[in-house]
């Protein structure tokens, strides 16, 4: 099946949809990824501050 927008993937991926999942998982991975990383960091660094 093709889905042609993001926020068709997201309404199937909430229905249950695991390959619209998958899709955006796929394709967001990258960014995902990196906004983790720096969410980490910002959080390590005012944990530190705080001390």
């Amino acid at each position: 099946m093709e889905y042609k927008t993001d926020s068709l993937l997201v309404h199937l991926a909430r229905a249950g949809d695991e390959d619209a999942c998958e899709k955006l998982v796929k394709k967001y991975y990258s960014s995902i990824y990196q906004y983790c990383l720096r969410s980490q960091f910002v959080t390590a660094n005012i944990s530190s501050k705080s001390r």
